[in-house]
């Protein structure tokens, strides 16, 4: 692990240049990869929106004075990165002197039914998803969509979707974004001087002389043993050529497609707050988790709808957070990119056994496989190996055409407090004293990202609001699976998951 002087994030200031933008940090060897991707269209961005609600309206004025208290807590959100020099020199993140707030946000009306708000919804993430960012152009590599009903009334919700560049944040950075928005909402900050015009008056944003905080190689093992992983990453392509091959029938889609430009198709469902109450609870006897179940019942839907599918591969996303060093006073309040991934295999055999109806003890191996990756730590991660990688993009090409790896891949962000006065990173509620009249809430939140043209044929995004919905968005690649069969899979999927939360409308 790369050796540096110990500082605070929250103390890692830097002098800014007056009147021009400031060069930060080099970008992480992962972070690279992330721009490269983006660059090629290999992906694109992650989305988090939420759903605030009040007896009031979140107007212009409210939603950029919001804006402007994230931007002074979050350096993540005034940076863009260089592009790499004709000598060579590898990109930096760049602190943005200034920039125009009305140039990121975008305003869209919607339905008022709840039928088509979501159909709504998903064209609008779909379209989102499909979209990058343009590097040079004075703006920060985020956005945000503002979705009002029609007439925009007194008391109607307000979805706003904020989308950002893989490279600046995690998933679980979306949900700090969005803490931080309610928390900003809620807040009894001056609003004295503030002028709905775009005179620069409010929609130019100076963000403070903060740095980014450190790369994951800078503050973590992720490879136990660098040489071994050198050596196993130059000769992966003859020990594939060599080792025998995997002999079972592995669903994956279609293969790498790449056919710019690339476009992401999203489809919704979502699981009732009661319903997710009693999941929970048959998890909990069956001594499984959420994920897990995820997992397993994925799997078991793609297997019965794939006659000839004998194997499936999961890649699951995990958070490094927890692994991040307490000198560098990194947690979940800050927005960063701080994650990996690893594997888990289903085979027919197991999941679909004569007379059993749901493969609980898949699930319980499921839940197992992932408390053995937390007990590892941050060693030998496979993100680690994005350093042995000399040429991203011709890594990344070079897959185009061959049988892909993943068959599906499942992120869950977990639970998040839409309350008006959240837990903080320690669990602990935090006293400050609310508006008098009635506060901002946050009764939603939907997770969606990119499809993976070098990753798996379908993406399971999951998120749970605290007493309401768990949403999961389904993304793919148009081309890689059809609409037809991502439709199958998410209405089996929610129709599965209701079962098992109502065992006695179902024999599970």
């Amino acid at each position: 692990m790369d050796q540096e002087k110990v500082i605070s994030p929250k103390e890692a200031a830097v002098a800014a240049i007056p009147g021009s933008n400031t060069k930060l940090r080099e970008l992480g060897s992962y972070e690279q990869f992330r721009v490269v991707m983006h660059r090629l269209g290999f992906h694109y961005n992650v989305a988090v929106a939420g759903r605030y609600t009040t007896s009031g309206s979140l107007d212009r004025r409210l939603i950029f004075l919001a804006l402007r208290q994230a931007i002074n807590e979050h350096p993540a959100l005034g940076v863009t990165v260089s592009e790499p020099g004709d000598s060579g020199s590898k990109p930096h993140f760049i602190r943005l002197e200034k920039f125009d707030l009305s140039r990121i946000v975008s305003f869209v009306e919607v339905p008022t039914d709840e039928d088509a708000k979501r159909k709504e919804i998903d064209r609008v993430l779909s379209e989102q998803n499909s979209l990058g960012f343009e590097i040079g152009n004075g703006l920060p590599l985020w956005r945000i969509l503002v979705l009002q009903e029609q007439g925009n009334k007194i008391g109607s919700p307000t979805d706003l979707i904020f989308v950002w560049h893989h490279v600046i944040a995690d998933g679980r950075s979306g949900l700090v974004f969005h803490s931080t928005i309610l928390k900003a909402l809620n807040s009894h900050a001056s609003t004295e001087g503030a002028s709905d015009t775009s005179d620069g008056l409010m929609t130019t944003v100076f963000p403070p002389a903060r740095s980014v905080y450190p790369a994951m190689e800078q503050i973590l093992t992720l490879q136990k043993n660098g040489v071994l992983a050198r050596i196993s990453h130059s000769f992966k392509p003859w020990i594939d050529m060599w080792l025998p091959k995997d002999k079972t029938n592995k669903w994956s889609g279609s293969p790498y497609l790449y056919e710019p430009p690339v476009k992401t198709l999203i489809r919704q469902l979502y699981v009732p707050a009661e319903s997710l109450v009693r999941l929970e609870e048959r998890c909990h006897s069956e001594k499984t988790s959420i994920t897990a179940l995820l997992q397993t019942a994925i799997a078991k839907i793609l297997m019965e709808m794939i006659p000839n599918a004998e194997h499936l591969r999961c890649a699951v996303a995990i958070s490094l957070r927890r692994f991040i060093p307490p000198k560098y006073a990194i947690d979940e309040s800050l927005m960063g990119l701080w994650i990996s991934a690893f594997h888990v295999e289903y085979f027919r055999p197991d999941i679909l056994k004569e007379k059993q109806v749901f493969p609980w003890d898949v699930a319980r191996k499921s839940k197992r496989r992932i408390e053995q990756e937390i007990a590892k730590g941050d060693n030998d991660l496979s993100i680690g190996a994005a350093k042995f990688i000399k040429d991203f993009r011709a890594t990344l090409m070079g897959k185009i055409g061959k049988k892909r790896e993943d068959s599906f891949a499942v992120t869950n962000l977990g639970v998040f407090d839409g309350s008006p006065t959240p837990a903080d990173a320690d669990g602990v509620k935090q006293q400050e004293e609310l508006p008098a009249q009635d506060p901002w809430r946050i009764s939603k939140i939907i997770f969606s990202q990119s499809c993976h043209v070098s990753g798996s044929a379908i993406q399971f995004c999951v998120v749970s609001t605290k007493g309401r919905d768990m949403t999961i968005s389904l993304s793919w690649q148009e081309g890689v699976v059809s609409v037809d069969e991502a439709s199958r899979v998410a209405e089996t999927l929610q129709k599965q998951l209701l079962n098992l939360a109502n065992p006695s409308n179902a024999s599970t």
